[in-house]
């Protein structure tokens, strides 16, 4: 049993969900999936997020998590809330046996300070988090087994995810760059495509450490594994 958790539902959740939803129709693994975004479909999220004019006024959670019991008669689970305290991820993955993976598609520290607090509690898990701007980002891959932290979490290489309090950027700012820039959809489309590569090879038992960057403007990516403490260029 995979125990997959989905925290942010916009320009790079809803793209990595879609892939997955479609994925879990056709797979023989027993996934269970969670979705966790307390944001509501507006008109201008229609612009880079694989939501319709019908969902507008819903919760964003709810939405997909509908559409991919219509679409594929998927069970999967919705909590329509902000992501704001390690407690709420602790009742999520409570009772759940198997491999726990979190992924992370937010677009502010304040949610991934809370995620790499839950990390640092797990004994077993993996913590998948993308961050990405107008054309390039990066796919952390943290890994714990057994205690030990095999792959490191996204503060050890940019360390103000842990000093930044800034708040949460405006998703105005995403609509509006897009806009005058379609690039950034297609950057919100690599980065789901490369976090369901990822997850792909965690399902076959192969986890991929370290870092992936990309840049939608260059067609570029490259994976720079993790080993003996350092990332390998």
């Amino acid at each position: 049993m995979f125990n997959v958790v989905v925290v942010g539902t916009g320009g790079t959740g809803s793209c990595f969900l879609q892939k997955l939803a479609r994925f879990c129709s056709v797979s023989d693994e027993c996934i269970d999936v969670t979705v966790v975004d307390g944001d509501v479909v507006e008109q201008k999220n229609l612009i880079r997020q694989q939501f319709n004019d019908c969902n507008i006024g819903q919760y964003k959670a709810e939405a997909l998590v509908g559409l991919a019991m219509d679409t594929y008669c998927l069970s999967w689970t919705a909590i329509p809330a902000y992501l704001v305290e390690v407690e709420q991820l602790k009742r999520i993955f409570r009772n759940k046996s198997g491999v726990n993976v979190l992924v992370g598609c937010v677009d502010n520290h304040a949610a991934r300070k809370v995620m790499e607090e839950w990390f640092d509690l797990e004994e077993n898990v993996i913590y998948i988090d993308s961050a990405n701007d107008e054309f390039d980002g990066e796919i952390v891959v943290s890994v714990k087994a057994g205690g030990c932290e095999i792959s490191p979490r996204r503060s050890f290489y940019f360390p103000d995810v842990l000093t930044d309090n800034s708040p949460s950027v405006v998703e105005m700012s995403c609509e509006a760059r897009n806009l005058s820039s379609p690039q950034h959809q297609a950057t919100n489309e690599l980065a789901g495509n490369i976090i369901f590569i990822v997850l792909c090879e965690i399902l076959k038992r192969e986890i991929p450490t370290g870092m992936i960057v990309f840049n939608a403007k260059d067609f570029t990516m490259r994976r720079l594994a993790f080993s003996d403490g350092k990332l390998v260029v």
